[in-house]
Order: structure tokens, then C-alpha cells, then sequence
């Protein structure tokens, strides 16, 4: 066991060009909106959003990839549309289909969103019934 504490951890992999330009787009929504209100702390959203500051960090750094389960609660949190965040992760979503512009409101998108078949994206209903 001693040993296993003694071992480097491995290298986290690079982000893809597509999760860098999500994350720079993340890091520059963010700034707007915390700098809003000096309450929004890296610390005190974390914690609204039950995860750790440092994992918020490191999404917001571009060190851990963007998921949607981060992205639709960071997006619903700060009100901005997570389509404009990153939208690759929401490939294979056919919005016309659904009667919806994917850059309409961020609300009647999470609406529409917590239509798709759980099975196809599991953690968007999980998330949306627990932001909205």
C-alpha cells in the first residue's frame, strides 16, 4: 500500500481541439458571470453544485474534459445555453425533430432535454429534473 502512495499518478490526457475551444468558451462565460457578484466563488459554487473546488478548477482550466452532466449544471447555474458551451457533446441530438432551436432559451431547451430517452443520454434527465 505504501508503495501505491509512492507512484506518480499517470498523466491526464490532452483535451481535443473541440474540448479546448468548450473550455475556452466555459472559462470566458464564467469569468462574465462570477464577476457579477463577488459571491461567486469557485468555493461557494462548488459547493452548490456538490462537487469539489478543485474539481471545478480544473474543469474551468481545461484540466479534466467537459461532461454533460458538469456542463448542464455549470450551464443552468449561470443561465447560458450549454449548446454554445460545447456542442459536440450534443451530437446525435436531432433538435429539429424536437421542434426546438438549439439556441433558443436555455430553460425550454432543458425542457426538451429532459424528453430524450434516458437511455440515449442518462445524465441530461438525471440533471435537468434536479436544476430546474
Amino acid at each position: 500500500m505504501e508503495k501505491d502512495r509512492l507512484m506518480p499518478k499517470p498523466k491526464k490526457r490532452d483535451l481535443t481541439p473541440e474540448e479546448k475551444s468548450a473550455q475556452t468558451r466555459l472559462r470566458a462565460a464564467w469569468d462574465a458571470w462570477s464577476s457579477q457578484d463577488k459571491s461567486r466563488t469557485q468555493q461557494n459554487i462548488a459547493n452548490q453544485l456538490n462537487i469539489a473546488q478543485t474539481s471545478l478548477g480544473h474543469y474551468l482550466n481545461g484540466r479534466n474534459p467537459l461532461n454533460v452532466d458538469f456542463l448542464l449544471r455549470i450551464c443552468t447555474m449561470m443561465k447560458v445555453n450549454p449548446v454554445k458551451i460545447y456542442p459536440q457533446i450534443f451530437e446525435g441530438i436531432d433538435f429539429s425533430v424536437m421542434q426546438l432551436d438549439p439556441e433558443s432559451e436555455l430553460g425550454e431547451l432543458i425542457e426538451v432535454l429532459k424528453k430524450v430517452p434516458t437511455e440515449k443520454l442518462p445524465a441530461i434527465k438525471a440533471i435537468s429534473e434536479q436544476v430546474i
